[in-house]
C-alpha cells in the first residue's frame, strides 16, 4: 500500500525551506546592514522585523521564533554582545540603561516577554516594597505595594529561572527574589536609608573576587532579608548583620540590597552579571 503523503505538512516544510534558503542567501548582506546600523536604526529595524514574523507566525500557523532569534542575535554576537530583559511596569531609571551599556549588554523593559529565546538574562530593578502577603506576613510596617508590579516580576523569575537564564536582583529585586525562594523580609530596619557604608564580603565569594575584603556601599532601603530563601547563600554583610548581597547555588543569579548603577565602583556588579549571560 502506498502511503499518503500529508500536503498541508509538505507545503508548510516547502515554505520554510524557502524562507531557510533566504535567510543563507542574504546573511552576508544583512550582516553588513546591521553593522552599520545606529542604535536607533536597529531599534525600527527589530520592531519592523517583528511584524514580518508575527505576519509569517500567522500565515503558516506555526512558531517561527528562530527566525526572529536569529536576526536579532545577529548583531549582538558580531559584537560579542548579550541582551537582557528588565522587568518593570514604568521605564526604569537612565542608570539601569548606563549600567548596562557600559558593560556591553543590550536591553528591553516591558511588564512581560514570552520571547525568552533572544534573551541571555534578567534584570529585576529597584522599586516598592513587596507585598508581605507574598511571604505570609500581614502588612505592620511596608510601603503600599504594587501588586501588579510583585506579579509581573515574579512570572518573570520563573520564567528565566526554569530556562536556565542570569538573573540580577537590585535591591527590591533582591529582596523578592529571597521571596521567590520562600524567604522572607524584616518589614522595616533603622539605619539603612540615605546612608553609605561598609560591607564584608564573604571569603572566596565572586564579590571578594572583584572588590576585595569589603567595600563602601549606598542604602536606600527599609527592609531586608530576614529568612534566607532556598538555594541562595549569603556573600556580602553588613557591620549589622543584614545580608547586603547573595547568589543562588546555580551560581546565575546574585542579589544586591545596594543600588550598583549608582555608585562608583558598580559597574563591576555588571561585569559579573555579564560573566553569568
Amino acid at each position: 500500500m502506498t502511503e499518503k503523503k500529508n500536503t498541508n505538512n509538505e507545503n508548510v516544510d516547502d515554505k520554510l525551506d524557502a524562507i531557510k534558503r533566504e535567510i543563507l542567501q542574504d546573511r552576508i548582506e544583512r550582516e553588513k546592514k546591521l553593522s552599520s546600523m545606529t542604535s536607533e536604526e536597529l531599534a525600527e529595524y527589530y520592531k519592523n522585523l517583528n511584524k514580518t514574523v508575527d505576519e509569517i507566525d500567522k500565515l503558516l500557523g506555526i512558531n517561527t521564533c528562530t527566525i526572529r532569534e536569529f536576526y536579532e542575535r545577529l548583531n549582538n554576537e558580531k559584537h560579542g554582545e548579550k541582551r537582557v530583559f528588565i522587568v518593570t511596569n514604568k521605564e526604569p531609571k537612565k542608570e539601569y540603561f548606563d549600567a548596562l551599556k557600559k558593560a556591553g549588554i543590550n536591553y528591553e523593559w516591558g511588564d512581560a516577554t514570552t520571547r525568552i529565546e533572544i534573551f541571555d538574562g534578567l534584570l529585576i530593578p529597584g522599586g516598592v516594597d513587596v507585598n508581605p502577603k507574598l511571604y505570609g506576613q500581614e502588612n505592620i510596617a511596608s510601603e503600599p505595594p504594587d501588586d501588579v508590579l510583585d506579579e509581573i516580576t515574579m512570572k518573570a523569575i520563573k520564567l528565566f529561572f526554569e530556562n536556565g537564564k542570569a538573573i540580577l536582583g537590585i535591591c527590591r529585586g533582591l529582596q523578592i527574589l529571597n521571596v521567590y525562594f520562600v524567604g522572607t523580609l524584616k518589614q522595616d530596619i533603622p539605619n539603612h536609608k540615605n546612608i553609605d557604608h561598609k560591607i564584608k564580603l564573604e571569603k572566596d565569594s565572586i564579590l571578594q573576587k572583584y572588590y576585595g575584603n569589603e567595600m563602601v556601599v549606598n542604602s536606600i532601603h527599609h527592609q531586608c532579608i530576614d529568612k534566607l530563601g532556598s538555594g541562595l547563600s549569603p556573600i556580602a554583610y553588613a557591620e549589622d548583620g543584614v545580608i547586603e548581597a547573595f547568589i543562588h547555588k546555580n551560581n546565575k543569579i546574585i542579589g544586591t540590597q545596594f543600588h550598583p548603577e549608582r555608585m562608583q565602583n558598580g559597574e563591576k556588579i555588571f561585569e559579573i552579571f555579564n560573566t553569568m549571560l
